[in-house]
């Protein structure tokens, strides 16, 4: 059971990243994924091999997801797109010409 919660997981894990991280970072997704999903197969395997029963050391649980934020947090930084910079300047400059106003319509008499 534990094992179907773990892949149910990483799917929903996967399609998250792919579709709110992969347009804005040349980091491949499933790098994202896996750094996002260590945590969740760490303690899978603590419980597959120690038990239910035995508690997971709170070094472990405080490394983990003090680390894997991070981790996550700088390999988004580190492939990060940059724009070119005539497609700022361009932008800027569309952004500063003034906008024609829509012709106002008349308004509505009340129905009699």
């Amino acid at each position: 059971m534990l094992l179907f919660w773990l892949l149910l997981l990483g799917i929903f894990t996967y399609f998250v990243v792919r579709r709110s991280v992969a347009n804005i970072t040349c980091t491949p997704v499933w790098l994202l994924w896996l750094v996002m999903m260590l945590p969740a197969f760490t303690l899978a395997g603590w419980v597959a091999v120690n038990g239910v029963d035995e508690p997971a050391p709170p070094g472990l649980l405080i490394g983990l997801f003090i680390l894997c934020p991070l981790l996550y947090w700088g390999l988004i930084q580190a492939g990060r797109r940059q724009t070119p910079k005539s497609e700022v300047v361009q932008a800027s400059t569309d952004e500063s010409a003034p906008q024609p106003k829509a012709p106002s319509k008349p308004s509505l008499r009340p129905i009699d």
